[in-house]
């Protein structure tokens, strides 16, 4: 930063001009004409100004169910057909990325529920200071136990074991870093990371450690204040325990589970991100 300021800072001097940046107390010293300090007082005024403006980011976060019927997943290019959108990107795995102008979520959410059971799961709001990076997670601290060892180093005898507690998030992370031009125009730097847990590891000394998969994005966007950006294509698998039998009997102690079948049933869905940076003004 400093180096880039020195250079910024330089262009306005004149040929006698000279410039000093202190780097650790951020103190800069210049000696030139009067109207030229005057114009890198001005030069710095509106580069602090834009240093320190914030953003208000809001997160929303839908789920939507797939029935086997829409085994490809929602039609999207019906869906925004007429929602005032800009498609940034399509990545190779289906991934979508796409721009609305201000207030158009709720119509694309109410054209969604029209064809597909969808459930908005959270929609948290933080700020962050321009340039700087913000990180949402949303999930469950899934916790397992790792084994250690010391062993002596003489005659390779374990001499201690111990279990130590590690922990993972199982759900959705979001780290967004918000760039604000003299225009307003802002640049999104977005990297949402899904972690599912799909089943368990025995490992070699007998502990369970999760099994888990992680689908992760890059992508940057340009918006103005208030559109919204939306992220979807990222597919999740559900699982769960059904049964069949006959009624009533089928689910009575002991005696029922003669009567019945128990199996694993998955459901498919398809997590949307919709991001909305605000501008806060001091």
């Amino acid at each position: 930063m400093f180096d880039d300021l020195d250079t910024s800072l330089s262009m306005f001097l004149s040929d006698v001009g000279e410039i000093e940046v202190e780097r650790h107390t951020g103190l800069i010293t210049v000696i030139d004409y009067k109207v030229n300090i005057r114009r890198i007082s001005q030069y710095l005024d509106k580069l602090q100004e834009l240093l320190y403006r914030q953003v208000e980011i809001e997160v929303k976060l839908v789920e939507i169910s797939i029935d086997k019927e829409m085994e490809m997943g929602v039609d999207w290019e019906l869906m925004l057909a007429n929602a005032q959108v800009t498609v940034t990107s399509r990545t190779g795995d289906e991934v979508l990325n796409a721009v609305f102008q201000k207030d158009r979520v709720k119509s694309v959410l109410r054209a969604l529920s029209e064809r597909h059971q969808v459930a908005v799961k959270s929609s948290p709001r933080v700020t962050a200071m321009n340039n700087q990076p913000a990180m949402i997670v949303l999930g469950e601290e899934e916790v397992y136990f790792e084994l250690e060892e010391d062993i002596d180093p003489d005659t390779g005898n374990v001499t201690r074991q111990r279990t130590q507690p590690l922990s993972i998030n199982v759900g959705v992370s979001l780290s967004v870093v918000p760039h604000i031009d003299e225009r307003g125009i802002i640049t999104m730097n977005i990297h949402p990371v899904v972690t599912e847990r799909i089943g368990e590891e025995v490992g070699p000394d007998g502990n369970r450690v999760p099994e888990l998969t992680v689908r992760e994005v890059d992508t940057v966007a340009r918006m103005r204040d208030g559109e919204t950006m939306m992220i979807a294509g990222l597919t999740l698998e559900r699982k769960g325990r059904g049964f069949t039998g006959v009624p009533y009997l089928s689910r009575l102690p002991y005696l029922g589970r003669l009567l019945r079948t128990d199996r694993t049933e998955g459901r498919k869905m398809e997590l949307v991100i919709f991001i909305t940076p605000r501008i806060l003004e001091l």
